[in-house]
């Protein structure tokens, strides 16, 4: 009984801690990816007539997200899930819906970084936070949407989306199975904890997720605009 109200006061502890989000918080998880943060890899390609601004292609960094904001926004999503309707086992929530400090410190990071690969000026256009589990947690089924495995292009879900980003919460192949982010021209890109990846968001990232077989993957998904000059 001891061991059990010790494992529960510690569990209560670390999720207090966690959810404390104050400015001295925000520089210290800021710093530390200014320090760990890898290279930004990047695989140009070419933009269809349609691309508004900057270069089109892919790019994964690692570590862009601290561990701090790993465990913090992954524990929030798994909390969340039940209590939302599920697409096939995926949950999502729209990024003024988490209330979490953390998750639009991550957004804007991922802004800057993607705006900065691609050479482009860019404004937050939409965000969610998803996970997708191999069961669904949600509470309730969410009426006649497509699987989320599905291909598509970002583009054509709405037209403003000029560029993506994905950041990851749980390592592809230990937390979970399957869930991979697949684009049509065959390239795989395996999610890491921390890893940001980004792409433009037209034809030529033609893309689908692979479906989750075991355990839950949590990401959080960026749509970025471009800027027009007035």
């Amino acid at each position: 009984v001891d061991a059990f109200v010790a494992d529960g006061l510690s569990r209560i502890t670390r999720r207090v801690s966690m959810e404390l989000d104050d400015d001295g918080e925000a520089q210290a998880q800021f710093e530390w990816v200014q320090r760990e943060r890898r290279p930004t890899v990047v695989a140009p390609l070419p933009c269809p007539d349609t691309h508004r601004c900057g270069v089109c292609g892919r790019a994964s960094s690692r570590h862009v997200a601290s561990p701090f904001e790993v465990a913090l926004i992954s524990n929030n999503a798994e909390e969340a899930a039940p209590g939302l309707f599920h697409q096939r086992g995926k949950t999502a929530r729209a990024l003024e819906d988490v209330q979490l400090p953390a998750v639009m410190s991550l957004a804007r990071r991922a802004l800057t970084i993607t705006g900065t690969t691609f050479n482009a000026s860019l404004t937050l256009a939409g965000g969610l936070l998803t996970r997708i589990a191999a069961e669904p947690d949600g509470a309730l089924q969410a009426p006649s949407q497509k699987p989320y495995w599905e291909a598509h292009v970002d583009q054509d879900n709405k037209q403003a989306y000029d560029y993506s980003a994905l950041v990851y919460f749980e390592d592809g192949g230990v937390d979970f199975e399957g869930g991979a982010l697949i684009f049509e021209d065959g390239e795989t890109i395996l999610p890491r904890r921390g890893r940001l990846v980004a792409f433009s968001s037209g034809p030529e990232n033609g893309h689908r997720v692979a479906r989750v077989e075991r355990g839950a993957r949590t990401a959080l998904a960026l749509w970025f605009t471009c800027v027009q000059p007035e």
